[in-house]
């Protein structure tokens, strides 16, 4: 796995000295690319990288281009790496202290928290601790990396070096006093909150209630990553639970509304099908 040199501590410097961080980290395989200082937001499409590096001449060419951007390497499949983005750094640093030392990794200080990089691969759930939202997993998005500078002059910088990188997985960590889940599992928990803990059978499957399950549980197949061994087990228990709500929704409707959330993240068609149908055919 990657190791970085010569970063910590250090501040950022302009032109060809951001192109040699950026050549640095693109040397020890992780993908570099300009971010806007201000914004944050990537200056270049990135999708691509979750899967395969830039070339030197694209990297140089983009530091070239935008000499006062930030550098964000983007997580997935290429890099290898994950990383918990925690926004309250007392937060991190009570959770981080009482680790087992196999958990405690690379860290980096950033404007109002922390980003503690792992090795492994995750997708982008929301981080809770408590029952509060405390920050995001970054696994197939850029990152702000050091030595790139916040739009209020803080620089971005390793507080433990990325050498003391600890492979972990979101079930690992979980055991740690934190927990997962992804945007649209949190949407539906507040969806539900808001509801009677029993409805009675006819609320139950009212068109309205059965509308908003299936919305809730599309947008949970669907923004699965394509390489998720999950997707298959998600969509037969979408279809499993969605079963219940025939008699609100047609057997159509819920069909074709599962199986386009089974395309969107990448199921093949005939397959996605057979899923469905034998989901379906449980209730």
């Amino acid at each position: 796995m990657a190791r970085m040199e010569k970063t910590t501590g250090e501040k950022s410097k302009e032109g060809n000295d951001m192109i040699q961080y950026a050549l640095q980290y693109l040397k020890q395989g992780y993908p570099p690319i300009p971010s806007d200082r201000e914004t944050k937001k990537p200056l270049v499409k990135w999708g691509i990288y979750r899967k395969k590096l830039p070339t030197t001449l694209e990297v140089k060419r983009w530091f070239r281009q935008w000499h006062n951007a930030n550098i964000a390497i983007v997580t997935g499949k290429q890099s290898g790496v994950f990383i918990l983005d925690i926004d309250d750094i007392d937060k991190a640093r009570q959770w981080y202290i009482q680790l087992p030392n196999e958990l405690k990794s690379a860290v980096v200080q950033t404007r109002k928290g922390v980003h503690i990089w792992y090795q492994g691969y995750a997708q982008n759930p929301l981080i809770y601790q408590d029952g509060n939202h405390i920050g995001e997993v970054k696994g197939s998005m850029p990152c702000t990396v050091p030595p790139s500078i916040h739009s209020s002059g803080h620089v971005y910088t390793w507080v433990v070096s990325l050498e003391q990188l600890q492979a972990a997985s979101l079930l690992q960590l979980e055991r740690t006093g934190i927990s997962f889940q992804s945007p649209q599992q949190q949407k539906w928990h507040e969806w539900k909150a808001k509801c009677p803990q029993r409805l009675p059978k006819e609320i139950c499957h009212s068109e309205q209630y059965a509308e908003q399950v299936l919305k809730n549980w599309f947008e949970e197949v669907a923004q699965l990553h394509p390489e998720s061994e999950k997707r298959n087990i998600m969509l037969f228990k979408a279809a499993c639970r969605l079963g219940n709500f025939v008699d609100a929704l047609s057997q159509v409707t819920i069909e074709s509304t599962l199986l386009e959330a089974a395309m969107q993240c990448g199921l093949g068609e005939d397959e996605a099908r057979k899923t469905i149908v034998s989901g379906l055919g449980r209730i």
